[in-house]
């Protein structure tokens, strides 16, 4: 279990809360919970990048970092 968490405070509208707020009920569960699912539903099929430079590209790099 991934014990490196964070929180995340959000300001929204009275109404918007409302609406979460009954919506997260319809569903059993908190606000919070709602909020998460809806978050992990949007971006579970996100895909990185993957990047492996060569040695080349490392060099480069490094050389323009100490300019």
């Amino acid at each position: 279990m991934n014990k490196d968490k964070s929180q995340i405070k959000i300001t929204i509208p009275s109404n918007t809360k409302n609406l979460l707020k009954e919506r997260a009920s319809q569903m059993g569960v908190t606000i919070s919970t709602y909020v998460k699912l809806l978050v992990f539903s949007d971006i579970k099929y996100i895909t990185y990048p993957t990047f492996f430079p060569t040695i080349k590209e490392l060099d480069k790099l490094v050389r323009e970092y100490k300019d």
